[in-house]
């Protein structure tokens, strides 16, 4: 039986509607201030790091709203339109959007660039961010570190001889020992750092916000970004030009390193440090990069960035240093505890001695989660204030940590309680580890 058409139908059939391209909706949607400035939005809630910054009322829109600007889709690690280098101005464009890292380089002064690399691919789970085109004005993050003003209150050469003493210790040397569990917990936590890196806005605890957000990223911050995102996001048959390229990268920082200011030193105390632990926690079938040679490197670094200090000189005086100065002095005794934590590991899996590290034993603890992730110089004012009206006494050092006659008693227990009352992920790791070996 022939179909009955009617005279509508006989209009569709003529004059068919045209087929419309639905797009899938973004995964995640930016705040309107990030939107409309075209800048880049961390989606945190309540307020995002860019609004918080600037004091903006971040509001999201809803589900039914739609994102204004160009749609911007850099993913993580995708090779560009000039040859397939990693491109990384979203992680560390400043707010006025003038800064473009440059990409890793050789220890011949090469662009290390990837395009012999389709073999190489980013990891595919990977969110995409937009990398910040802001041109307004700066609030309160333009640092100056010119004026960093610290002071060395450490043997610096016993930090440099530190490897020593697993195989020649001094009489004076007292042993620690870490059992299994305690370098299993170690591993897992130090193995995570470089990992950080992978993700959007992604810092390790080592490496200070401010150093690659508010200012030009220092350079070798900037390869290490490109060199950690290549070497997670390998594939197969990669293996030999990814490990080439970050052995080249810890050569040429050990070459360079003492012509660099101090700002650049501990961007590469930071950077060499990070590579120990990803090539040492997730090594490449068949190659190693870690061995007690890239120990002794690692403490000659940070022999370096100890002798310019390692403690504001008003932290001595139980009063406010200049953010800056703080800062510095901040990342650089969190990246020298990791280096102590990473050592211990290292000797256990290798059998060897492990003896407490004295002469860090006058420095101070790592600071609170506020502070340390304090955004604005008018936020971190008002929080050390607080610090110096509520904290009793100088600050908590180290050894405080350490077994000693008044380890437990009510005094020590007020002070260290009062400490992890405010203190983030890596002060928390800090102080498991020492409560392993030496008590609370």
């Amino acid at each position: 039986m022939s179909p009955h058409y009617s005279p509508s139908m006989a209009r569709k059939l003529s004059n068919p509607r045209p087929k419309v391209s639905r797009r899938a909706p973004p995964r995640r949607k930016a705040c309107k201030q990030c939107a409309e400035a075209k800048a880049r939005c961390d989606l945190e809630k309540p307020d995002c790091f860019r609004c918080k910054g600037r004091g903006l009322p971040c509001l999201y829109p809803s589900p039914s709203s739609t994102i204004t600007g160009t749609a911007l889709t850099n993913d993580l690690g995708r090779q560009d339109a000039n040859g397939g280098r990693f491109d990384l101005s979203f992680i560390c464009q400043p707010a006025n959007g003038v800064h473009t890292p440059s990409p890793a380089t050789s220890s011949s002064g090469n662009v290390v660039s990837l395009e012999q690399s389709s073999t190489v691919t980013a990891t595919d789970n990977q969110e995409d961010i937009a990398p910040s085109t802001d041109h307004g004005p700066a609030l309160e993050t333009r640092l100056d570190f010119s004026a960093v003003d610290l002071r060395s209150t450490t043997d610096s050469s016993k930090i440099r001889d530190r490897w020593m003493e697993s195989f020649v210790p001094s009489f004076s040397q007292r042993p620690k020992i870490l059992q299994p569990y305690t370098v299993q917990f170690l591993s897992c936590v130090l193995r995570t750092y470089p990992k950080c890196m992978t993700r959007p806005n992604g810092l390790p605890p080592i490496i200070h916000p401010l150093q690659v957000v508010d200012q030009e990223m220092p350079l070798p911050l900037a390869n290490c970004y490109s060199l950690v995102r290549m070497w997670y996001g390998r594939a197969t048959g990669s293996e030999v030009i990814v490990t080439v390229t970050v052995k080249q990268e810890m050569e040429r920082l050990l070459y360079e390193h003492q012509s660099y200011g101090q700002m650049e030193l501990l961007a590469t105390f930071q950077a060499y440090l990070i590579y120990v632990l990803m090539a040492y926690f997730s090594p490449v079938q068949g190659v190693s990069l870690v061995d007690h040679t890239t120990l002794v490197n690692l403490q000659e670094l940070a022999y370096r960035i100890s002798l310019t200090g390692l403690v504001c000189t008003e932290e001595l005086s139980h009063s406010r240093p200049q953010w800056e100065s703080w800062i510095v002095a901040s990342a650089k005794r969190r990246t020298l505890y990791a280096l102590y934590l990473f050592h211990n590991v290292f000797n256990s899996v290798c059998q060897l001695p492990n003896y407490i590290g004295e002469e860090l034993h006058d420095l101070p603890v790592p600071a609170s989660k506020t502070l340390w992730e304090a955004r604005t110089r008018h936020a971190w004012e008002r929080e050390y204030d607080y610090h110096l009206s509520t904290w009793q006494g100088n600050e908590l050092c180290i050894s405080e940590l350490w077994r000693s006659p008044d380890t437990g008693s009510p005094e020590r227990q007020k002070r260290i309680d009062q400490w992890m009352q405010s203190v983030d992920e890596f002060g928390m790791a800090l102080f498991a580890v020492s409560a392993h070996i030496h008590g609370c």
